[in-house]
This record gives C-alpha cells, sequence and structure tokens, in this order.
C-alpha cells in the first residue's frame, strides 16, 4: 500500500509536465519585411523571425499569390526556402509578371507547424520596349557621341510609342560594337513636351523646367546598359523629351548604340565638340537634326 501511495504521487507530479510537453503547439513568432527591391520579375523581401516557439526553425522563407486570392500559403502557393534558425532573412520572389500585383507573407516552421507574418503586396514594374535590335541603324551621335570629348543630344520619343502614364525607374541603352567597356560622365534630363520633332536645327527644346533624373559617371559595354535614375521621372502621357549632357577627357570611336526611324519627322538634334562641353545653362547654338531616336527600354511603376 505504501508503495502504490508514493508511486501515485510520483505520476500526480509528473503529469502537468508530461501533459503541457506533449500538447506544446508554440508557432513561431514572425513578421513581413518591406521590399528592398522590385523589379519586373523579381521583387526582394524578406522577414524576421522574432521568436522560434517550442522549437528549432526549420525552414522560412515567403510565400506569395495573386493580389485577390486566398492567404498565400507554403502548401498552396509559390514560396522561398531561405533556411533556417531566427533572426533576420533575405527572400526573393521570382517568376512574375510585369506590372503585376501580389500578396506576400512571411513564414517560419518549427515541428508544431508553420507560422506566418503579416500579408503584405507589392506591384511589379512593367517595361517598355521600343525599336526593334533585330533591324537597328548603328547610331554614332545618339544618347552621346564616345568619339568627342563632349556631345549634347536631345531626342522626342512619340507618346504612342509608349503609352499610359507612370514613373520611369530606369531606362536601358543597347551598344552595338563594344570590345571594351568604356566610361562617361552625364547628366540626363526628362521631360514632358507637346512637341514632337525639332523644327530647324536650332530647336532645342527649353530645358529650365526639366528634371534632372541622373548625374554622375556611366559605364557601358557591349549589349544592354540600364542607367537607374536617381530621380524617377512623372510621365504624363504625353511625348518624352530625353536630353544627354556628356562629357569625358578623352576620346573613344566605334562606339555605337541601336537607334531607329519611328518616322519621317526629325525625332532629334544632336552636337559635339572636343574644346568646349554644353549645358542647360549654356546649350549649344546649333546642331544637327535626324529622323532617328535610341532603341531602349523603360522600367515604368505605377507610382
Amino acid at each position: 500500500m505504501k508503495i502504490n501511495k508514493i508511486l501515485f504521487i510520483c505520476l500526480m507530479a509528473a503529469f502537468p509536465f508530461s501533459c503541457t510537453h506533449t500538447n506544446n503547439t508554440d508557432l513561431p513568432a514572425v513578421e513581413t519585411a518591406d521590399p528592398t527591391f522590385i523589379g519586373v520579375g523579381t521583387v526582394n523581401v524578406g522577414g524576421n523571425i522574432t521568436s522560434s516557439g517550442g522549437s528549432i526553425i526549420l525552414r522560412k522563407g515567403v510565400c506569395w499569390n495573386k493580389s485577390g486570392s486566398d492567404l498565400p500559403t507554403v502548401e498552396n502557393d509559390s514560396s522561398s526556402f531561405d533556411g533556417n534558425g531566427t533572426g533576420r532573412f533575405e527572400a526573393a520572389m521570382t517568376g512574375l509578371s510585369p506590372n503585376g500585383s501580389y500578396q506576400y507573407r512571411a513564414y517560419a516552421t518549427n515541428i508544431y507547424g508553420t507560422a506566418y507574418g503579416e500579408m503584405k503586396s507589392v506591384t511589379t514594374f512593367n517595361e517598355i520596349t521600343i525599336g526593334n535590335k533585330e533591324a537597328y541603324t548603328d547610331g554614332s551621335y545618339l544618347p552621346l557621341n564616345a568619339y568627342y570629348y563632349h556631345s549634347f543630344t536631345q531626342q522626342i520619343v512619340p507618346s504612342d510609342l509608349l503609352g499610359g502614364m507612370g514613373s520611369i525607374r530606369s531606362v536601358i541603352f543597347y551598344n552595338t560594337n563594344t570590345s571594351s567597356p568604356f566610361t562617361r560622365t552625364i547628366s540626363i534630363y526628362m521631360k514632358n513636351v507637346s512637341a514632337d520633332c525639332f523644327e530647324t536645327n536650332r530647336s532645342w527644346i527649353d530645358l529650365d523646367d526639366s528634371n534632372l533624373v541622373y548625374s554622375g559617371s556611366s559605364t557601358f559595354g557591349d549589349g544592354d546598359n540600364q542607367i537607374v535614375l536617381d530621380t524617377p521621372f512623372h510621365y504624363n502621357g504625353s511625348n518624352l523629351l530625353i536630353c544627354f549632357s556628356d562629357g569625358a577627357s578623352n576620346y573613344i570611336s566605334g562606339k555605337y548604340f541601336y537607334t531607329f526611324k519611328p518616322s519621317s519627322d526629325n525625332r532629334s538634334l544632336f552636337t559635339y565638340a572636343d574644346n568646349s562641353g554644353f549645358s542647360i545653362a549654356d546649350p549649344p547654338s546649333s546642331g544637327t537634326l535626324t529622323p532617328y531616336i535610341n532603341h531602349m527600354t523603360f522600367i515604368f511603376s505605377n507610382n
């Protein structure tokens, strides 16, 4: 009898611990991070695991789906795997559509299950390409002329080639023949304009109320050359003026960019020199008219 009583007391003492342990369903504590990069087909996000819950973290990442769908889950939707353990982590949402709206949330899994952070939304950037690399013309003067120390160019992109409105985040120019990269110091201005062509070789468009969207050194190589704008430009759906003021202490030959002819109108105006530079405060007196503009890809956002 005494042995049975002692055994009963031991079982009673052990029962609360056993019950709590075998039914422990403590899930991780998860926070969802805002995007750190938004592109056309990729968005970089992440999260923070502030607590592992009742077990070690076996898996963490983000999951996502199209906006308007059910809450994204690891089981039913796209997801990333970004290791294990607690703390902050970065993740990439890939395979996205241009100008697509997505919802996402961070997740963490331990032996008891998967916990999710707050759901957030993001819209990918749009991509608009003008011109055709399969039917290009070599342009030695747009958007810059590296064969001279300085060049100044203006080109008008017709609204029907761009379509819609939005913020221009970056522009990609395509080089046709560069055996080695070259660097130039450039300033880029953009402006919404009603003019659709240049009337004379002195018809430079006034830039006093334009936007300086990029200023600095830029290196160009063979193929795609993306310039991420310092300040996104709000394009309102009219014709777009792009102005390059370029300068360097040397010249380089054979560095041409793809250009094409959208119409017979004079869409660009350019000049170049070795002995003096150009600026919007001291624009050139005259230039050369052409119907060509660059083959370009514009990266847009909706805001």
